[in-house]
């Protein structure tokens, strides 16, 4: 990606407020887990992001003991409700540290980015880590599973990581995790595009906004409800 980078946040339990001096373009919110639980967050979230201007996502949170098609329904429901999933496609966070390291669960995870997509009508863009993903998933599938056909958002802060997944395919990199940026009411996690379509869709070359650079946090945190 250019030098100058589209930025974009996600942040479980932001307010809805968006502190001056950041350039963010988008905010991915998290929507839903396994079946039954939709984020109380969610709403107020994705309202703010739209009134401030910040083209929206939002994600379901992967649980392997929840029905994928339960899952899919509920994330879908959510979906309608504001409209669809917003400028990015429907969001699948795949990374629930309570699953088997297993065939099983590789497919399970892929059964509910199936259902998804059956009643989306799109391809579903895959969240995890190499921390996760090569612990879970890539020692009991192969090199051409349908999982690397589709575009991955990738949690990988600094030192790089080497993913199962074709260069091409990775459209956004989570560059730094539990970020306490001053003016912010939570921890954020910053992400940045690697995807040309997007990029420039998001509004192309900006320059970053001054200031320090954040301080990189250890990789692997994540959220168990």
């Amino acid at each position: 990606m250019a030098a100058s980078e589209i930025k974009g946040f996600d942040s479980r339990y932001w307010n809805g407020h968006l502190p001056t001096g950041y350039d963010f373009k988008f905010y991915i919110a998290k929507a839903t887990q396994d079946h039954l639980f939709t984020s109380p967050e969610f709403r107020m979230q994705w309202e703010s992001a739209g009134q401030l201007g910040l083209k929206q996502g939002m994600y379901h949170y992967w649980r392997h003991f929840s029905s994928p098609q339960d899952q899919a329904g509920l994330y879908k429901s959510v979906s309608d409700d504001v409209g669809g999933p917003g400028y990015f496609p429907p969001i699948l966070d795949i990374e629930d540290p309570r699953a088997d390291k297993s065939l099983a669960t590789a497919h399970k995870a892929w059964n509910c980015l199936d259902a998804m997509e059956q009643l989306f009508g799109e391809e579903v863009l895959v969240y995890t880590a190499n921390w996760w993903w090569q612990s879970w998933i890539e020692p009991f599938i192969s090199d051409s599973h349908p999982f690397y056909d589709r575009k991955l958002w990738e949690a990988d802060p600094p030192p790089p990581t080497r993913i199962a997944w074709p260069d091409d395919k990775i459209v956004i990199i989570q560059e730094i995790l539990d970020w306490h940026a001053p003016g912010f009411n939570a921890g954020i996690d910053q992400n940045i595009v690697n995807d040309e379509d997007w990029y420039n869709g998001l509004g192309g070359i900006q320059v970053p906004p001054p200031g320090d650079e954040p301080t990189i946090l250890q990789p692997g945190i994540y959220e168990v409800l």
